[in-house]
């Protein structure tokens, strides 16, 4: 066990030590405020206080960890060797930044709980990060932080048994429409036709009515393709349906088609089935957990995991939300017009609520890109050069690698990206340890 000496046990600092040591480093954390219970201490033990104690392993602590509430917190990010890094400590520290407090700060979203302009659907804007203004928003800094403390830490403790965490490939398929054209209506397809004739899109009006007459398979309907695929590469994946009403942002397939219904109960019996919740639970809570009886009275299982659909998180709010409609993971974390990590990690951790001042028991999953946002970047060796620079940092991290794809997106092969062609790669690249 690690133990930590502190002039203070809060607890914003028992959350984030307890997040690198246990739920990163797999090993176990105490803290004591008594320097007689820290001297004789015969394993591995840091100092985390404002003066070292002798010539203990000692890191200067920021004032982050032991203030309440959202103070004017100044962030100057500078350079650990070619890492940025911020809250700097001194030369007698055993690392030159409090990787603790920094830690704190990115992975409770601290930045988020100041005012904003939102974008048009009232998101936090990347462009206000820090992670953008400085340039590693494409990169786990906390991941590299921790990895150089370890490497620290094992060579004051070389008996010490932590250790680094393992890489795992996690893709997601979010199901916002199980159809491209069938099931959505004669209203709905009428529009639809009218849209891509204004468009001059005549391919697509061809592709629209064979689908709905049954001459060629729907696009978005490739599910039993997508489970033999899983399957063959050993690889766990879940999809989120959205089984809301239809309203101005969410477009499903009515929950009262029998064939929508069976496909759902068909994917469960060879995948993971999550909830993509609503755009409009974000005004009107109870219906995510409307939502999520509806799913789970269909699948007959427990529904613990949610995608909040068109990236609608606002921090601390939906956590909140997500506890009292008893999720206990969520995979939101991420923005919805750029790749990056939104909280600068590729591991999973535990919401940190500053307005309550304590962790909330929702485990938050990362997402460092969606087809949506590699769409943006272009055609198909554009997107696979990003998912591979990107998995090279997750992999030397020991992160999880979690891409966030379409049903409608990836049941295609037809634009420049090649969607379908490009999942299968992704699967036979990405899938190993």
């Amino acid at each position: 066990m690690v133990l930590v000496y502190t002039h203070k046990i809060t607890s914003r600092s028992t959350y984030v030590f307890k997040h690198v040591f246990e739920q990163m480093l797999g090993g176990k954390v105490g803290f004591t405020t008594k320097i007689e219970e820290f001297i004789v201490h015969k394993g591995a033990k840091l100092s985390y206080t404002k003066q070292q104690l002798g010539n203990e392993f000692f890191i200067r602590s920021h004032e982050l960890l032991f203030e309440h509430g959202i103070t004017d917190t100044e962030v100057k990010v500078q350079r650990w060797d070619d890492i940025p890094a911020f809250f700097p400590t001194d030369d007698r520290s055993a690392l030159p930044y409090d990787i603790f407090a920094a830690s704190f700060f990115l992975l409770s979203r601290y930045e988020e709980y100041f005012p904003f302009v939102g974008d048009a659907f009232g998101r936090f804007p990347v462009e206000e990060s820090i992670a953008h203004e400085n340039g590693f928003l494409e990169m786990p800094v906390i991941d590299i932080w921790v990895h150089r403390l370890l490497n620290v830490l094992l060579e004051r403790f070389p008996e010490e048994t932590l250790r680094a965490p393992r890489y795992k490939y996690t893709p997601l398929i979010d199901v916002p429409s199980a159809f491209v054209y069938k099931k959505k209506g004669f209203i709905r397809t009428i529009a639809g036709t009218l849209i891509d004739l204004a468009n001059l899109n005549f391919r697509r009006v061809r592709d629209r009515y064979a689908s709905i007459i049954g001459i060629r398979p729907d696009p978005g309907n490739n599910f039993s393709r997508y489970t033999v695929l899983h399957k063959h590469y050993e690889i766990e994946v879940t999809f989120f349906f959205l089984v809301s009403d239809f309203s101005a942002y969410d477009h499903p397939v009515s929950f009262n088609i029998n064939k929508f219904r069976r496909l759902i109960k068909n994917v469960a019996d060879y995948d993971q089935v999550a909830l993509l919740s609503s755009y409009d639970s974000k005004t009107n809570p109870k219906k995510m957990q409307e939502e999520r009886q509806r799913l789970q009275e269909l699948i007959h299982k427990d529904v613990k995991k949610n995608r909040c659909h068109l990236g609608h998180l606002t921090i601390p709010e939906k956590y909140r939300e997500l506890v009292a409609a008893e999720f206990t993971e969520d995979y939101s974390m991420g923005y919805a017009d750029s790749v990056g990590f939104r909280a600068s990690t590729c591991h999973p951790f535990l919401f940190y609520d500053i307005g309550a001042e304590m962790q909330l028991p929702v485990k938050v999953y990362s997402p460092c890109a969606t087809s949506v946002t590699l769409q943006m970047l272009g055609g198909h060796d554009k997107v696979i050069d990003k998912l591979s620079e990107l998995h090279k940092v997750v992999k030397r991290v020991g992160g999880q690698f979690i891409v966030a794809y379409r049903n409608t997106t990836i049941g295609t092969a037809d634009g420049s990206v090649g969607w379908r062609e490009l999942y299968i790669e992704t699967l036979r690249q990405f899938n190993h340890n």
